[in-house]
């Protein structure tokens, strides 16, 4: 473990409560499990190395949806269904990707204990090839870039049955320099950002770098137009942000995560932070998800040992967990333990 401050990835409860509850429950096998789960959303012309294939003990995956984006004659195989349906939706599928690198990077030792390093690097890296196929058309100028927003709509949605049986189209929407999204394409930035810590870590120079190009150009783009996205009129969408400047969180977690990568953005980095903690909208909500990433930056933020680290530090310290540890509603919900997690983080937290 590094020498970060409050330890608040994605998966907090799993390596957090390993250490608190390791008597009781099996968190490695619990990790091991995580990640099966997610080798069962995978989508397209599936692995060998697939946990879950159909020709595998226990297993039921076939490739399917192997003809996603031939709308836009573009190949978008691959890559992770969102839920229990089938959508690709580049948002949540980029938020969790960094989310998962987070945890990765600051508990190698019980990755690697648990014998889950390499499925996760693999994991991974199948999330961020499909994020570079889904960076459609690729600039260094701003306004040329073109990002997939989300693949397919409400009859994937409503369908029950197995992928690959499924005949319905999959139209694919578009954030473009006339619809903007900063909120989606910060995200697709973050997930870039985080994929090149994670590769170069790994002694993946190229492809660390080559992640690293996509974040400066899906950065560049969420700065010129910040906006949140949304599809068509009329178009069911599976994803969207609620607050009007909530794009604000989704650039400060992105430039953080360049930040970790090149230090010549820690500024900017700094500069975001500081930005969203100025709006009470982002300040003052308590989740944290795809929509509500400011406990995140703030976790990233302190680990970077930034200049705005006593800020996030009495944002997380003071407000968000001690907010989680009290609230009345998730008391009603589980009395015994809840929010364990916060109270655990608080702990073991290190300044």
């Amino acid at each position: 473990m590094g020498t970060a401050g409050v330890r608040l990835a994605a998966v907090c409860a799993v390596v957090i409560l390993a250490s608190a509850y390791a008597a009781e429950d099996n968190y490695k096998q619990i990790l091991g499990m995580s990640y099966k789960f997610y080798e069962g959303q995978m989508s397209g012309n599936l692995p060998s190395w697939n946990q879950l294939l159909y020709s595998k003990p226990g297993g039921w995956k076939k490739n399917a949806h192997l003809t996603d984006g031939q709308d836009i004659n573009t190949d978008l195989s691959g890559g992770y269904y969102d839920a229990g349906d089938y959508l690709k939706i580049s948002h949540p599928l980029a938020w969790g990707t960094a989310n998962l690198i987070f945890s990765m990077l600051e508990f190698k030792t019980a990755y690697t204990a648990s014998a889950q390093w390499d499925v996760a690097v693999r994991d991974i890296k199948w999330a961020t090839d499909w994020l570079i196929k889904a960076h459609i058309k690729a600039s260094d100028n701003a306004n040329d870039n073109v990002f997939v927003g989300q693949l397919s709509g409400k009859d994937d949605h409503h369908y029950f049955g197995r992928p690959e049986h499924a005949t319905n189209p999959r139209p694919v929407y578009i954030a473009d320099s006339s619809t903007g999204g900063a909120d989606l394409v910060g995200e697709y930035a973050a997930a870039y950002a985080a994929g090149a810590v994670l590769f170069k870590s790994e002694g993946q120079g190229d492809y660390a770098a080559t992640l690293y190009k996509h974040a400066k150009q899906a950065f560049a783009f969420a700065e010129a137009h910040p906006t949140t996205w949304s599809v068509p009129s009329g178009v069911f969408q599976a994803y969207k942000s609620y607050w009007p400047d909530g794009y604000i969180a989704h650039l400060a977690w992105a430039a953080a995560w360049m930040c970790k990568y090149d230090s010549s953005m820690c500024p900017k980095a700094e500069s975001w932070f500081t930005t969203a903690m100025g709006n009470n909208n982002l300040k003052y909500g308590l989740g944290y998800d795809w929509d509500s990433t400011m406990p995140g930056v703030a976790a990233l933020v302190i680990s970077l040992n930034l200049g705005v680290k006593a800020a996030a530090q009495e944002y997380l310290e003071g407000y968000i967990l001690q907010k989680w540890e009290v609230s009345r509603g998730c008391q009603e919900f589980l009395p015994s333990g809840c929010l364990v997690c916060a109270a655990a983080c608080r702990r073991t937290r290190r300044w």
